[in-house]
């Protein structure tokens, strides 16, 4: 799912990758822990969306 979150943000479908990048975020941090090397991929990955909808402050 994170694949696919990563694919809309590169092709400008940033409120589709937010959708699924939370949701990821959210299950690995319930899984594996937040300090988890795959949640904070997912972190970052939820960073850079934000930057792509100028959302900075929540990135």
């Amino acid at each position: 799912m994170e694949s696919l979150a990563v694919t809309y943000r590169n092709v400008g479908r940033y409120s589709e990758a937010e959708t699924l990048v939370i949701w990821v975020m959210d299950k690995r941090e319930k899984m594996l822990g937040i300090d988890h090397p795959h949640t904070l991929n997912a972190m970052e990955n939820l960073a850079a969306t934000y930057e792509n909808l100028s959302r900075y402050s929540e990135a």
